[in-house]
């Protein structure tokens, strides 16, 4: 006989510390009501304009105007990424085989880490990270690595004076700086 955990794949396992930590933040924030600059929610409408043009597409009889779109972007999208980004970066972009459009950064940051992190491998984080990327790092059986950014001393707060607290680059046989 079964029990209900077992129902669950060993991923579940994995991300639950961290959804438990997400319900009591939740919390937390709703007691307080913090200003929360760790996720992209708009707090403005659409134009108008955007608003008008997708009530005209879902209410058209033309099904053509609904079907899914090719898995890794729409062609059109491709091709115009591909044709901005080869300019940007000297060099041509193919389309089919270069450019990848998901549905948000969370599922391109995922996809990413189980596309190339193996069950062992040490993957650097750096301190403040999104609150996604370790258990993201975990499922993928990848052991996180947390590397601390740090104001320099004396400086000013602008973004370009964090630095971490080692200036010798990370190796997995160096002591983890404190």
């Amino acid at each position: 006989m079964y029990s209900t955990l077992d129902m669950f794949s060993i991923y579940f396992f994995v991300l639950t510390p961290s959804l438990t930590f997400r319900v009591e933040f939740f919390a937390l924030a709703m007691e307080h009501k913090p200003l929360n600059l760790g996720q992209g929610f708009p707090d403005f409408a659409p134009p108008q304009h955007v608003i008008d043009a997708l009530a005209d597409v879902s209410k058209s009889d033309n099904v053509l105007l609904q079907p899914y779109t090719r898995g890794y972007g729409h062609p059109r999208l491709i091709q115009a990424l591909a044709k901005l980004y080869s300019q940007h970066i000297g060099r041509t972009v193919d389309p089919l085989t270069e450019i990848l459009v998901t549905g948000g950064a969370y599922e391109a940051f995922f996809c990413t880490i189980m596309g190339c992190v193996n069950p062992g491998d040490e993957v650097i984080i750096i301190e403040p990270f999104f609150d996604c990327y370790e258990p993201m790092v975990r499922l993928a059986g990848g052991t996180p690595v947390f590397i601390p950014l740090r104001p320099k001393a004396g400086g000013e707060g602008h973004s370009s004076e964090w630095m971490t607290q080692s200036s010798r680059p990370y190796s997995p046989t160096a002591p983890k700086p404190s």
